[in-house]
């Protein structure tokens, strides 16, 4: 993977952009009892970029570059290709890594290995590894090139980043689970704002 070159300069103000929010706990669209504290949560995150979707797509597919703009990411980087497995998993990507990324915040900072697969141009998915923060974290990056109208000067792609995590012990779930429930939000903000950095900023 090549890291994006950064445009030199100041970030001006960001675009505005469509948001589009849903939180839901994903205990309850599976069924079942009340989630205990460290129960599975999903949280889905919409917005419309005017950025072209291969544009989008490579600052996502970029993971070494993720420790300078993601929120609590002090580290990233690519193992290597992940196992042939991967491929029997998720059979539409084509393109398949295993990455490291080191997080955190107030007193906690953990490690873990995600198994990162991509279809270009359209989606980037991670699924971490079993770790003992989290009993599941899972990832997604979705991209949808819009029609473009006759009054709009810049493409426009719908960009929707969806977040599922479980955390391994309820004392993990007491420290990070109120960072967690607002990390969706805060990656959304995080990748508009590098966007403008990589690409400068567009009027819609």
């Amino acid at each position: 993977m090549h890291a994006v070159q950064l445009n030199k300069g100041w970030v001006t103000p960001r675009s505005p952009s469509v948001l589009r929010r849903t939180f839901f706990n994903l205990h309850h669209v599976l069924g079942g009892g009340p989630p205990s504290d460290h129960g599975t949560q999903r949280f889905k995150e919409k917005v419309v970029l005017p950025y072209t979707s291969e544009q989008l797509y490579a600052i996502v597919a970029d993971v070494d570059s993720y420790k300078e703009f993601l929120p609590y990411c002090l580290d990233s980087r690519v193992l290597g290709p992940s196992s042939p497995r991967a491929k029997q998993n998720d059979p539409e990507a084509t393109h398949f890594v295993d990455a490291e990324l080191v997080i955190g915040f107030s007193a906690l900072r953990e490690s873990y290995v995600s198994e990162v697969s991509m279809r270009p141009h359209e989606w980037v998915k991670a699924k971490a590894k079993p770790s003992p923060l989290f009993k599941g974290l899972e990832t997604a990056w979705h991209f949808r090139s819009l029609p473009k109208a006759s009054h709009i000067r810049t493409p426009q792609t719908e960009v929707t980043f969806t977040l599922a995590f479980a955390f391994s012990s309820p004392m993990y779930a007491a420290i990070a689970g109120q960072v967690f429930q607002k990390l969706s939000s805060r990656m959304i903000d995080a990748f508009e704002t590098r966007s403008q950095a990589v690409y400068g900023w567009r009027a819609p």
